[in-house]
C-alpha cells in the first residue's frame, strides 16, 4: 500500500527536507568551504579550471559551480575531484591549502 503525503517542507523522519536545509546558512557555508578547499587544491597545483575538470573527468561548468559553492555535490561527485586532483576525498575538508601566488615576470 503507498501512502501519499503532501510535502510541507518536511521529510518522513519529521526533520527538514533537502530542498529547505540547503537554503540553511551552515549548508551555504560548508558548501562554499568545500568550494574554497577545492579550489585552494587546484591552484597549488597551477591547474587552470579546465585542467581539473578534465583530470576529474567533470564538465567545467559543474566545476566551476562546485568552486562557487552553488551546487549539492554527490559522493560520485566527490570522489571524481580527489582523483583528478590526485587527493583524498578527506584533503577536501581539511585544512585548507594556500593557493599558489603567480609572479609576473
Amino acid at each position: 500500500m503507498c501512502r501519499i503525503v503532501p510535502d510541507h517542507g518536511q521529510s518522513e523522519r519529521g526533520g527538514m527536507s533537502s530542498r529547505l536545509h540547503k537554503q540553511t546558512p551552515r549548508y551555504r557555508r560548508e558548501a562554499k568551504a568545500l568550494g574554497l578547499q577545492v579550489r585552494a587544491l587546484r591552484q597549488a597545483k597551477g591547474w587552470t579550471l579546465e585542467e581539473a575538470a578534465e583530470k576529474g573527468d567533470l564538465d567545467l561548468k559543474h566545476w566551476q559551480k562546485i568552486e562557487a559553492g552553488t551546487v549539492n555535490v554527490t559522493l560520485v561527485t566527490l570522489v571524481r575531484i580527489a582523483e583528478g586532483l590526485g587527493e583524498t576525498v578527506g584533503s577536501l575538508f581539511g585544512t585548507p591549502v594556500a593557493p599558489r601566488v603567480r609572479r609576473s615576470k
